[in-house]
């Protein structure tokens, strides 16, 4: 078995793809490997793929304030 090393952003990104498509690291990087096909992140996601991804991300964001004030939304304007 060979290790290779990307900066842990990448990582990140590719641990992601693979929990999309419900593989393991190593499958999804065989199947990257291993087809000539591209893989398009976006290309061929079920709707369960994509509620995963969409909840990913949204556990990410920041959480905001229920409402805003005018002040708050024109801070930057006269």
């Amino acid at each position: 078995m060979a290790v290779i090393e990307v900066e842990e952003r990448v990582a990140a990104a590719l641990r992601a793809q693979a929990s999309l498509r419900d593989l393991s690291l190593e499958d999804f990087l065989q199947r990257i490997a291993l087809t000539d096909t591209p893989i398009n992140p976006m290309v061929a996601l079920s709707m369960a793929e994509m509620d995963r991804s969409i909840d990913e991300v949204a556990s990410e964001s920041p959480v905001l304030p229920d409402t805003f004030s005018r002040d708050e939304i024109y801070a930057d304007h006269d």
